[in-house]
């Protein structure tokens, strides 16, 4: 069990593209009915790339870049006819349905809006509704044909729409299985001063930020998988007092790291990485865990022993760091066994 699993290559992971923006690339609808349209958000014409080289600070760690795990294609209305679509993941995403969730009296149903061909990795991009701009029928989820030409001149209301996503690549299937995750991410710069007295990076960069969506959307696919959770709990585990944790006592632990909601990620200096004690939000990892997350298997036990603080375990617990303890014959870690899957 020593190479992560990976939801994507070290090949695209990194991959740096330079500041892009216009408008929405379309194409023809396509399909018997011509119901649905087909949108790209892959060049210089149609999209623009977020955390880029030079992209400001404010601008990466402002509120707009705060996304879901389970919705790493980020799909939001700006107004009444136009909507942001955004790609949270460091690779591109091709061939994903976009799920439109229409809840007006009247008219509660969700509908195959368009189809993104590709989406280029960390870009984002706008268009007006297709119901504004040109065909106002659709397919719902069920198949059934919804006209919404009502809504062709006035669109939809901000507080009457939402969004998710759909589609049959391995990729879309296994980003689709991280919403039975609650994590949500916003990028910070914990030392905007430079203060020498603690140890978070002076300066967070673009880089940083590309590599932390990678190694936490990969993380996310590793603490769903069935190895991990089989062997976390069949691990011998002991809290901050050496009291063993029962079955259910385990049991609660996973399901409150699955639970786990804000992490606030920034970058750390001189430590491997740092995190508030639980319930805590804060959670950064020095360069070289951003950098060999995918390729060095010694990054995941860090991993985890900063994730296992947020849940409000201390050095004492085998949660963090192996300990032998009497009565059981060696070393115990629920950190290398849990996540080297």
């Amino acid at each position: 069990m020593k190479n992560l699993t990976s939801i994507y290559s070290k090949k695209t992971i990194f991959v740096l593209f330079s500041l892009l923006f216009i408008t929405c690339g379309k194409e023809e609808p396509i399909g018997e009915n011509n119901l649905i349209l087909k949108v790209a958000f892959d060049t210089d014409k149609n999209s623009k790339i977020m955390f880029y080289d030079g992209e400001s600070e404010e601008e990466m760690t402002s509120e707009e870049r705060r996304y879901e795990i389970g919705k790493v294609l980020k799909i939001k209305p700006i107004d009444d006819t136009t909507i942001e679509v955004a790609n949270f993941a460091p690779v591109d995403i091709e061939d994903a349905t976009i799920i439109a969730i229409i809840d007006i009296e009247g008219v509660e149903t969700e509908i195959e809006l368009f189809t993104i061909t590709r989406i280029r990795a960390h870009a984002r991009g706008e268009l007006k509704y297709p119901f504004v701009e040109g065909n106002t029928e659709f397919l719902d989820v069920n198949g059934n044909t919804v006209d919404l030409a009502q809504f062709k001149t006035s669109g939809i209301p901000v507080k009457e729409i939402n969004f998710n996503y759909s589609g049959t690549s391995e990729l879309i299937t296994k980003l689709k299985n991280s919403q039975a995750l609650n994590w949500k991410f916003k990028y910070h710069n914990y030392d905007p001063n430079s203060n020498p007295d603690n140890n978070w990076a002076d300066e967070v960069t673009a880089k940083d930020f590309r590599r932390a969506s990678g190694i936490m959307i990969n993380f996310g696919y590793i603490v769903l998988s069935e190895e991990y959770k089989t062997t976390f709990l069949a691990e011998h585990l002991f809290d901050d007092n050496l009291n063993v944790l029962t079955e259910e006592d385990k049991e609660d632990v996973y399901q409150r790291l699955l639970a786990k909601g804000e992490f606030n990620l920034g970058k750390t200096v001189n430590v491997g990485g740092l995190a508030s004690l639980g319930p805590g939000r804060v959670l950064g990892f020095a360069e070289n865990i951003y950098r060999d997350y995918l390729v060095k298997a010694s990054t995941a036990d860090l991993k985890a022993h900063e994730m296992h603080h947020t849940l409000g375990f201390n050095h004492s617990s085998n949660l963090t760091y192996p300990k032998t303890v009497e009565g059981y014959d060696g070393k115990v870690s629920a950190v290398r066994v849990a996540i080297e899957v």
